[in-house]
């Protein structure tokens, strides 16, 4: 069993509340994390970049955005509901 010394340095530890950040089969990156909803909840926001860095840089936006007050706006639905 590996220990953490022994994980490859492309498998980086992040700190509590900076988000995931990985590559989908499809060879884009996502990256997600936890950013200020209204009614002062907490929701999971996921960002999408052809880079790591791209996607890393899109979400790091929106938490700051969200450390400062400013709540993400509502996630529009895909189908409109009847």
């Amino acid at each position: 069993m590996p220990t953490p010394r022994d994980t490859p340095a492309s498998r980086r530890v992040r700190a509590n509340g900076d988000g995931t950040v990985y590559q989908r089969k499809d060879g884009r990156w996502e990256a997600a994390g936890y950013v200020l909803a209204p009614g002062n909840t907490r929701k999971r926001l996921r960002v999408y970049g052809t880079t790591r860095k791209d996607a890393l840089a899109k979400l790091t936006e929106k938490i700051a955005a969200s450390n400062r007050g400013l709540p993400s706006p509502p996630r529009r639905a895909a189908w409109p509901r009847t």
